[in-house]
């Protein structure tokens, strides 16, 4: 018996949101109760700080005016792309919608603070990120290692 690739896609999905849900709820909690990252001393790889990122990628920062509608944008894109892939390609649609997800929890974030709270520290490089940075990452993996289409002006949900 063949495994529907639909259930697959419609399971990474419900991972997604659940690790989104479960991200916000650390970053509530980091915002409460977690010293600011510039107070934490490295102890091993990986810590736990708060850090206020302003900006977006490698805390670049982008004017509100920029990044909304480019986020709105951006995710409306995705969206799209992720239906419309459903049934020819689960996962690319799957990478589509999860890199969402994560996405969105982003800005929310930003949206209700100000700011994208990330709590998780790398101490060799100084980076900091939350769960919803590593959901994106996985979305994207997905996403550039899904098969497409070979002929560009098939249609996704035409060209099995």
């Amino acid at each position: 018996m063949q495994k529907d690739p639909n259930a697959r896609g419609v399971g990474w999905l419900l991972v997604a949101v659940l690790l989104v849900i479960l991200d916000s709820v650390l970053k509530w909690q980091a915002i409460g109760k977690l010293p600011l990252a510039s107070s934490v001393l490295p102890d091993g790889l990986f810590g736990l700080g708060l850090y206020k990122n302003p900006g977006v990628l490698f805390s670049l920062e982008l004017p509100y005016a920029v990044l909304i509608p480019f986020s709105i944008v951006l995710l409306t894109i995705l969206t799209f792309l992720g239906l419309r892939a459903w049934s020819s390609s689960p996962r690319l649609a799957a990478g589509a919608l999860i890199t969402c997800a994560g996405a969105i929890g982003n800005f929310l974030d930003r949206l209700f603070n100000g700011f994208t709270t990330d709590y998780l520290l790398f101490h060799p490089t100084g980076a900091a990120f939350n769960l919803s940075d590593l959901v994106i990452f996985v979305g994207i993996v997905l996403l550039c290692t899904a098969p497409h289409p070979k002929d560009p002006h098939i249609p996704l949900d035409k060209g099995r």
